[in-house]
């Protein structure tokens, strides 16, 4: 039971799977300080043709049991949360059910996975759910680590960020207020030109 399992979708190679890029939006860092999902974009590819196949754009409820303003909720003043916008927002285990059936035989793909996999579990863990994709979780920042490893070290890439390793590619920055599945389609865009970018070397 939960996100976190070996369980076989089938005998199909990962590679093979539907790519499903993932960006999840926070009021805080961790559950524990009274964080919450509030937000998730979930974006789903080919992975041959990387062409889109479906998309998915939850808001979730958010309790705010420790009553903090919309500006503090508005984590790092980056996701631009309000109690207006999110006034029709999903319950939680709902929306999480929600994206547990659309990931259902899939590769999941992030920017930096690990911080997706450290919220969803807890989710995962409270409602008593199984994951229904491959348990193979990807890291887009890894790759990007070592497949640009040289123009790290040559600092034409300063950071190793989402937005600036597309800066690079030369992507139009994200809009803002960032949402979870501008953010999701992003990290797509930025593994087209990384493929591309390897394929030429």
């Amino acid at each position: 039971m939960g996100i976190i399992t070996h369980r076989s979708i089938g005998t199909a190679a990962v590679q093979t799977l539907p790519m499903v890029w993932l960006d999840i939006e926070t009021t805080g860092y961790d559950r524990q300080s009274g964080g919450e999902i509030c937000e998730i974009g979930v974006y789903k590819v080919d992975p041959q043709s990387l062409q889109p196949l479906a998309q998915l754009d939850l808001k979730l409820r958010v309790e705010n049991p420790r009553k903090r303003t919309e500006d503090e909720l508005s984590f790092n003043h980056y996701n631009g949360f309000s109690f207006a916008e999110w006034r029709d927002a999903l319950p939680p285990r709902e929306a999480i059910t929600q994206l547990n059936d659309f990931c259902a035989g899939v590769s999941l793909w992030g920017w930096n996975v690990s911080y997706e996999l450290l919220w969803l579990s807890s989710y995962y863990e409270e409602y008593q759910l199984d994951w229904r994709g491959d348990y193979h979780w990807l890291c887009l920042m890894s790759a990007a680590n070592f497949i640009l490893r040289p123009e790290f070290a040559s600092g034409a890439i300063p950071k190793l960020s989402l937005s600036h390793v597309g800066t690079f590619f030369g992507l139009p920055p994200e809009p803002n207020p960032h949402r979870g599945l501008t953010g999701a389609r992003y990290e797509h865009a930025v593994y087209e030109q990384l493929r591309k970018y390897q394929d030429s070397r």
